[in-house]
């Protein structure tokens, strides 16, 4: 959670639960069941959080509210990881469908798809002030799009093992 108050937690079975961060209280259930969740992510005002599942889709959730407020069906495989940009309005994904995607939160619609792993992409993440998109995975390189032109701005190699996470 952007100040630190709260702890998403996804529990084999598909449950979320939120935890107080300084005391480790669970503050609530937010979902239950299958299919199971992959990767979660909290918006950057904290009022959302999304969670991928191993399906391919996303689930969107109201924090205060502790319940579902959308989903769609995001890619053919599972969800490995989620990123918001700066705004909170595009959110990134990486797939084991060997892609990766950005969706406008407010408009439920896919604007971009990146079509170009030959492996599962395990990793996505918005830089540059949102203006750029970092997918990794089973390639052992580092993919930069350009979020605003839809292409893929530059390759960095040289890694030596699959590339699970990035942060910047």
């Amino acid at each position: 959670h952007p100040d630190d108050s709260w702890l998403a937690v996804a529990l084999a079975g598909g449950q979320v639960e939120i935890l107080e961060f300084g005391s480790g209280r669970t503050v609530g259930t937010i979902r239950k069941g299958n299919p199971p969740v992959n990767s979660l992510a909290f918006s950057p005002d904290g009022t959302l959080m999304l969670c991928g599942l191993t399906s391919g889709k996303v689930e969107l959730y109201d924090i205060e509210a502790k319940r579902i407020k959308g989903s769609f069906q995001a890619h053919e495989a599972s969800i490995n990881r989620l990123a918001f940009n700066p705004s909170g309005r595009l959110v990134g994904l990486a797939s084991n469908d060997r892609s990766a995607s950005i969706w406008d939160l407010k408009t439920g619609r896919r604007v971009r798809h990146f079509d170009s792993s030959r492996r599962p992409v395990q990793s996505v993440l918005f830089c540059g002030k949102g203006n750029f998109l970092l997918t990794g995975g089973g390639e052992m390189l580092l993919r930069v799009f350009d979020v605003r032109q839809g292409d893929q701005f530059r390759t960095l190699k040289g890694h030596e093992a699959l590339v699970w996470d990035l942060w910047v």
